[in-house]
């Protein structure tokens, strides 16, 4: 796993719950500052972002929202579908 520190390029994941919907939007930034358990993130926009750091994936490491399709493509494998 790799160590985030300050200019470190991140993503995260935002999941937002409605009554009969969800959403998950892909965030990327570069850590700015780091302040205990949280990290102060620049997004591309220009504006900053106050993110837990346990949220928080480097480059290469899987994300909340890759894992999530993941799941779901195993889940409906034709080939491993039981009769």
């Amino acid at each position: 796993m790799s160590t985030i520190t300050g200019g470190s390029a991140v993503r995260w994941t935002v999941t937002r719950r409605s009554r009969r919907s969800m959403s998950m939007t892909l965030r990327e930034g570069v850590v700015e500052s780091l302040n205990g358990a949280q990290a102060t993130v620049k997004l591309k926009s220009g504006r900053r972002a106050d993110v837990a750091i346990a949220e928080l994936r480097t480059h290469g490491q899987p994300t909340v929202i890759g894992s999530f399709v993941e799941a779901l493509r195993a889940a409906h494998r034709p080939d491993e579908a039981p009769l």
